[in-house]
């Protein structure tokens, strides 16, 4: 990704975070707190992968289902709040870095103690 890209995917973070906290109007979503994560933007601008984790972690995928289907109202949040030739079409993903950091740790607290075996 070249440092445009990036800054103009950081400052989309900063907009959708913004816009799913006070513009969305669903009651499911009023439940959970909702983090982008991240977002990684390609570089004709078309596409944007926007990386979504929840508090409590249960619903995730039906989070990102309605925030799917929500990307009409996103887009057009988003283009009036930043100034871009082309908004690009969002794609929600489930951030798993949680996980993946939980099964790593379990991994390590599996592994013999070597200090005790001496």
């Amino acid at each position: 990704m070249s440092r445009r890209t990036e800054q103009i995917g950081v400052l989309v973070q900063k907009v959708i975070a913004d816009i799913i906290q006070k513009k969305i109007k669903n009651p499911f979503l009023n439940n959970y707190l909702i983090s982008v994560t991240g977002v990684e933007i390609t570089k004709d601008l078309s596409l944007a992968k926007v990386y979504i984790s929840s508090v409590p972690d249960n619903n995730e995928e039906k989070i990102i289902s309605i925030l799917q289907k929500s990307e009409g109202f996103l887009r057009k949040e988003l283009n009036q709040e930043v100034r871009m030739k082309k908004i690009p079409k969002l794609n929600f993903i489930l951030d798993n870095t949680k996980f993946q950091i939980d099964k790593i740790d379990n991994l390590i607290k599996e592994l013999p103690n070597i200090d005790s075996e001496q």
